[in-house]
């Protein structure tokens, strides 16, 4: 099974259970793997856009983590947050006690 494929398997499982307009945030978890350079990142990330940008207009953003290392974790909370902010059916007051966290 292909990287596209279960990619599409996790966005239509997403969907199906969730609001179609919730905010999805891809997570590549191998950013320790000397091949997954910013080239690399970008290019995925425009793969992305491109194969599943119109089926799925809810992905928002793409971060890339070091599952392994626990690296740039904290870039996925910064751009959760930031998202989450830009939505008018979270409370600002909710939000603000998960930054201190």
């Amino acid at each position: 099974e292909s990287e596209d494929a279960r990619i599409e398997q996790w966005l239509e499982l997403i969907t199906r259970k969730v609001n179609e307009q919730v905010p999805i945030i891809i997570v590549g978890t191998h950013l320790d793997d000397k091949a997954c350079k910013a080239k690399h990142r970008k290019a995925f990330w425009t793969r992305i856009k491109d194969n599943f940008g119109s089926k799925f207009p809810n992905i928002v953003a793409y971060e890339a983590i070091s599952a392994k290392f626990n690296k740039k974790t904290d870039a996925v909370l910064e751009r959760v947050l930031k998202v989450a902010e830009k939505r008018s059916y979270i409370p600002q007051q909710v939000m603000r006690g998960y930054q201190y966290l």
